[in-house]
C-alpha cells in the first residue's frame, strides 16, 4: 500500500479522469480508417435514451504512483432517468451498495449496517454509464471537418452527487476543462460487441497547468452508443495517474422487473447516518438570510451574474456563491474549518492580510487561504489567474466577519 493520498490529489483524479475534460476539441482523422457517416450518429443520444435498461459487470483499475486498486461492481441502470443500482462484487470497504431513483442516492454499508442518503439535483444527476449526449458529442467532434467545440464531454462516468457538494478546494464538474483533440481510431471488439474507438489527447499543452501527458481512449458500442471501455492516463506534478474501466457481461434491455431502484432503510436493521443538509438559493440575499456564516460580497467582473448560492450544514458548515457570464464562471466558498485545500503547493499570493496559494488545473484556477479559523476557496473556470486572485482579494480576511 502506498502513502495516503491527500484530498486534493484524490479530487484531481476524480475530476480530471472522470469529470468534464473536453473543451475546444479539434478533430483529427486517421487516414484510410473507415469512419461512420454523420447520419449514423445523428440519433445517437436518442438511441441511448431509448434503452429500457442496461446491466453489466464493471471492472475498475486505478493507479496513482505505485499504488494500485481494483474494484468490481455489478450495475443495472435505466438510461436517461438517473436510476441505477451498483453493488460491489467481493470484498469492498465503505459503501458497497449504491442505489439511485433519479432524485435521491442511498449509500449502504452492509458490513456496518449503515446508510446515507444524498438528495440530488435532477437536472445534473448522471448515471453510472456515460450519457448519450456525451457520447454523441465525442463522435461528432471526432468526425467533424473543423475544430468543433467539445465542451462538457466526459471521458469516464461520474457517480452522481449533490450539486455544489464537492469538497472545498476540489474542482466542480464544469470547472475542470482543458483543450483536447478527439481522434477516430476505427473499430474494435469489446466483450463480443463492435465498438468505435475514440482517442483524446491534450491540445494546448501550455494551458493545462499542472496536468501533463493527458490521454484517454473510449470504446463506444456501435449499436447502442454506450461506452464499454475507457482508459485515461495523465501526470500531475510528476506523478502518474491512470484509471481504466471495462464493462463485461453487458446486457441491453434486460428484464429489470425484479430490480429495485429504491432503498428502504426501515426494511432492515440499518442505521441511517445524517448526511449534510444542502440548500440552494437563487440570490445572494436569500443565502445571507439563512446562512450561519457571514456571506462574502465579492467583486466579480461586470458581465458576470449571480448563478446560485449553496448552504451546506453537516459535520462542517460551508456556503458558496457562484457567478457566470455564460462562458466563464467563478465560485467563492467559505468553510468553518481550516482543514481545506490550502497547502504548500502552488504559488504564493497576497490575499488581504494573509498569504494564499494559487494553483492551475487546465482552464481552472484555484485560490485558497485561511483566516481566523475559516478556510476560503475561489475557483475560476476560463477566468484567468489575475481575475481569480482579484476576486479572492476582494473577499480577503478583513471584509468577512462572523455570525
Amino acid at each position: 500500500m502506498g502513502p495516503a493520498l491527500s484530498p486534493l490529489r484524490i479530487a484531481l483524479l476524480v475530476v480530471v479522469a472522470i469529470g468534464a475534460v473536453a473543451a475546444g476539441g479539434a478533430a483529427l482523422l486517421a487516414d484510410e480508417t473507415p469512419r461512420p457517416s454523420p447520419e449514423t450518429i445523428d440519433n445517437a443520444s436518442e438511441r441511448y435514451e431509448s434503452l429500457d435498461g442496461f446491466a453489466a459487470t464493471v471492472e475498475t483499475t486505478t493507479r496513482i504512483g505505485n499504488e494500485t486498486t481494483h474494484t468490481t461492481r455489478r450495475i443495472t441502470a435505466r438510461p436517461g432517468t438517473g436510476a441505477y443500482r451498483s453493488v460491489a462484487v467481493g470484498n469492498a470497504s465503505g459503501y458497497d451498495v449504491t442505489v439511485s431513483n433519479g432524485t435521491a442516492i442511498w449509500l449502504y454499508d452492509r458490513e456496518n449496517e449503515t446508510a446515507r442518503r444524498l438528495d440530488v439535483d435532477t437536472d445534473t444527476n448522471t448515471s453510472v454509464v456515460m450519457g448519450g449526449e456525451q457520447v454523441e458529442r465525442l463522435l461528432r467532434t471526432a468526425l467533424a471537418e473543423d475544430n468543433e467545440s467539445a465542451a462538457g464531454v466526459s471521458t469516464l462516468p461520474m457517480v452522481s452527487t449533490t450539486r455544489g457538494s464537492a469538497p472545498s478546494g476540489s474542482l466542480a464538474e464544469n470547472e475542470s476543462s482543458f483543450d483536447v483533440n478527439v481522434s477516430y481510431r476505427g473499430t474494435e471488439q469489446v466483450d463480443g460487441r463492435e465498438t468505435y474507438v475514440l482517442e483524446l489527447t491534450e491540445a494546448n499543452v501550455e494551458n493545462n497547468g499542472t496536468v501533463d501527458s493527458y490521454s484517454s481512449r473510449v470504446w463506444v458500442d456501435t449499436e447502442r452508443f454506450v461506452a464499454l471501455h475507457q482508459r485515461t492516463n495523465f501526470t500531475v506534478d510528476g506523478e502518474r495517474y491512470s484509471v481504466e474501466q471495462r464493462y463485461r457481461n453487458v446486457s441491453f434491455d434486460p428484464d429489470l422487473s425484479n430490480v429495485s431502484f429504491e432503498f428502504d432503510p426501515s426494511a432492515s436493521n440499518v442505521t441511517v447516518e445524517s448526511g449534510p443538509e444542502i440548500t440552494q438559493y437563487d440570490s445572494r440575499a436569500a443565502l445571507e438570510r439563512n446562512a450561519t456564516l457571514s456571506v462574502p460580497d465579492p467583486n466579480v467582473p461586470e458581465d458576470f451574474r449571480f448563478d446560485q448560492g449553496i448552504r451546506n450544514v453537516g459535520e462542517t458548515r460551508s456556503l458558496s456563491l457562484q457567478y457566470t457570464n455564460g462562458t466563464a464562471s467563478v465560485s467563492i466558498t467559505v468553510r468553518n474549518t481550516t482543514e481545506s485545500a490550502a497547502s504548500d503547493d502552488g504559488t504564493e499570493v497576497q490575499v488581504g492580510s494573509t498569504t494564499g496559494r494559487l494553483r492551475t488545473f487546465g482552464a481552472s484556477t484555484l485560490v485558497t487561504w485561511d483566516c481566523d479559523g475559516r478556510s476560503y476557496t475561489v475557483i475560476g473556470s476560463n477566468l484567468g489567474n489575475e481575475t481569480a486572485v482579484t476576486v479572492a482579494q476582494s473577499v480577503g480576511c478583513d471584509t468577512v466577519g462572523h455570525k
